[in-house]
Formats: structure tokens, sequence, C-alpha cells
């Protein structure tokens, strides 16, 4: 039957992805703007990818007691070109789009929380590697989102005039 605190990793992990792509999924449905939109497409294949990855572990964590051999040499997309300064212009603070960077960036940060103490309770480099290599990829996504609130977020305070005054 495998490691029963690894397969409740792995388990937690599936059930992270998928929360992740179905809300990601739910984003390319509603979100108006093209790039937007475009990313939570890109984001939705980039989980699905994961999911496969921990299914293969579930796998052969339950019929061999091990993690699967698998290589962690696929990395997430560069998506820093996508957005551009006319695109963030067009992006209600307020908005759709802007509500739905902030929630995947909540979904972003539990995920990396998660990643990040599974890799430091991983009982062998095999599922340490797993999890960084996760983590890792998920941190990336939240990088990304984060540049583009604070973008979002600096130019309302331009709007309004909330900048300090030296």
């Amino acid at each position: 039957m495998g490691d029963i605190r690894a397969l409740e990793a792995i388990k937690g992990a599936i059930l992270l992805e998928h929360r992740g792509r179905d809300l990601y999924k739910h984003f390319v449905r509603t979100v108006k703007n093209d790039a937007i939109r475009s990313i939570f497409e890109t984001m939705v294949d980039e989980e699905r990818h994961h999911l496969e990855v921990l299914g293969e572990h579930f796998k052969a964590l339950v019929k061999d007691g091990t993690l699967a051999d698998i290589s962690y040499e696929a990395k997430p997309v560069d998506t820093a070109g996508i957005i551009s300064k006319d695109i963030l212009g067009q992006i209600s603070v307020a908005g759709d789009e802007a509500a739905a960077i902030s929630a995947a960036m909540a979904l972003e940060e539990k995920a990396v929380d998660f990643y990040r103490k599974s890799a430091g309770t991983a009982q062998s480099d095999t599922e340490r590697a797993l999890f960084n290599w996760l983590a890792n990829w998920e941190e990336t996504h939240l990088q990304f989102l984060a540049k583009i609130d604070r973008e979002l977020t600096e130019r309302v305070w331009g709007d309004n005039s909330f900048w300090p005054l030296y």
C-alpha cells in the first residue's frame, strides 16, 4: 500500500491541483480580457499536467509502495510577455479580471505553502524532488500574478492620487 504519510500528501496535492484547475477553467469562461483569459488557459493546462504527474505517483504508491520514476523536466510557460501596460490599462481594478487574479493568488499561496511543507517532511529524495518541483512551479504562477496585481494597484493609486507626498 505504500507510505501512508506520502499517500496523504499526494492526495492533498491532487485536491489542490483539481481546485486550481477548476478555478482557472471558471475564469477562462468568465473573464472578458483575452490576455488574462490566455493566462488562465495556460494555467489550466499546467494544473492538468500536475494532476497527471501526481496520478502516476499515487498509482505507483498504491501498487508498489514507492513513488513513480518521473522526470521533472517540464517547466512553467513563460507568461512574462503576455501582459503589457496597454492590456493592464483595460483591466478594471474592481472588475472580474482583478478579482480573478486575487483569487488565483490566494490559491497559489496555499499551494506553495502546502508543497514546501510536504517537501520538508518528505521521507525520500524522490518525494522531496516532487514537492519542490511543484512548489517552484506554483511560486512562478504566484510571482506572475502578484506582479499583475501590484501594477493594477499602483495604477489605481496613481489614478486616485493615493501616492504619499514627499
